[in-house]
């Protein structure tokens, strides 16, 4: 009995250690995340790679843990720059630990895009900024799960807890939207959201 016991436990563990090597941990939330990501969009698949993990914060509450993801194959000597190509497929998944209203998401997204645009930009994005931003319009609770993609085209997508609540087409505010996350005011530690990345290595002098 006592051996048959071992073994199981043996077993579990090794279940339990592949399970947690497939998956990438925000060791401040605990939260987990897969290494990647795969879906299917207009008859196209696509891979996706997570590139790190990074929690925010509101004062001392952590808000949400959030995965970046970057389709497989993508390489460049700067690093952030990658995040502003529209050419690339990129996913956010944002994994909530703390309940939020709705009015203090949608006031921070309309706080981040002001600062993302120029006033002259801002007011010629302020239809498709208010018609994400609307996307967001329902309180946040504890255990929710967002998913925000920019495809190729600027296709910007949204998946709340596993229904799709929208999308728009708008290659400049895929671009300002992930510098919420990627800018030099990100509202996380952005250098931590590409930190699986692999370096990418000078060519050789011939």
């Amino acid at each position: 009995m006592k051996f048959t016991t071992t073994i199981a436990l043996i077993f579990s563990c090794c279940g339990l250690l592949s399970l947690q090597a497939e998956d990438v941990r925000d060791n401040a939330t605990g939260e987990t995340f897969p290494k990647q990501v795969s879906f299917s969009h207009d008859g196209k698949d696509y891979q996706l790679e997570c590139t790190g993990v990074a929690t925010r914060r509101k004062l001392i509450i952590k808000v949400y843990s959030v995965a970046s993801y970057l389709q497989t194959g993508a390489s460049g000597a700067d690093k952030f720059q990658l995040f502003t190509q529209d050419d690339l497929a990129k996913q956010l998944t944002l994994k909530y630990v703390h309940d939020v209203p709705a009015a203090k998401v949608t006031d921070a997204y309309q706080e981040s895009f002001k600062n993302a645009f120029a006033g002259s930009d801002y007011a010629q994005q302020k239809n498709d900024i208010d018609k994400y931003i609307q996307l967001f319009n329902r309180d946040v609770k504890k255990g929710d799960q967002q998913i925000i993609r920019w495809l190729p085209g600027g296709y910007i997508e949204v998946i709340i807890n596993g229904q799709n609540a929208g999308n728009l087409t708008n290659k400049a505010l895929a671009k300002a939207l992930w510098s919420i996350w990627f800018g030099d005011h990100s509202v996380v530690d952005r250098n931590k959201l590409v930190s699986l990345m692999q370096e990418t290595a000078a060519p050789a002098s011939r």
